[in-house]
């Protein structure tokens, strides 16, 4: 329920119920989390992360993630008293967004291979962009690829990926 909402509820100002929130110690935040997330997958990709980053170095590892415009979003913040924390849920897939895909080394601060689209990214637009936007801007020889817990390997060149 938005500030507004609640100080409507109890006839007096948002001002005023800032002000009694203050009084009782109440502050205002919220940590917002995905619904659809699992902590077993991720402690997986950590796993192989870890693996990844002592066999061939962070500098040689790509990082790749999409992002998603959302024309409508949750409330960002919410009440609570001084040391408690608020959480909410938002939902993580949302219909006809601009999203953004890209890939970005660790020690580099550009991104490799920006694409942006409209809607959904499937697979096998995501293969695609990987084969003829990604693998083919890189310029190191050997390249790990993570995406999201999911491994694709690739060396630049070899059609194994070994």
């Amino acid at each position: 329920m938005l500030l507004k909402e609640r100080a409507k509820k109890f006839s007096v100002t948002p001002a005023s119920l800032c002000y009694q929130f203050k009084k009782m110690k109440i502050t205002r935040k919220k940590q917002l989390l995905y619904q659809e997330r699992d902590a077993q997958k991720r402690a997986e990709y950590q796993k192989i992360f870890s693996q990844l980053v002592i066999i061939y170095g962070i500098e040689s590892l790509v990082f790749i993630d999409k992002a998603g415009f959302e024309e409508f979003v949750s409330s960002l913040y919410g009440w609570s008293k001084k040391g408690e924390r608020v959480y909410g849920e938002k939902q993580g897939k949302r219909e006809k967004k601009e999203n953004l895909v890209a890939g970005r080394r660790k020690t580099q601060k550009d991104l490799i291979a920006r694409m942006l689209f409209t809607g959904s990214l499937n697979a096998t637009g995501f293969e695609g962009w990987l084969e003829f936007f990604l693998i083919s801007a890189l310029t190191m020889g050997l390249n790990r690829i993570l995406r999201k817990g999911s491994k694709i390997q690739s060396k630049k060149g070899d059609p194994n990926g070994t």
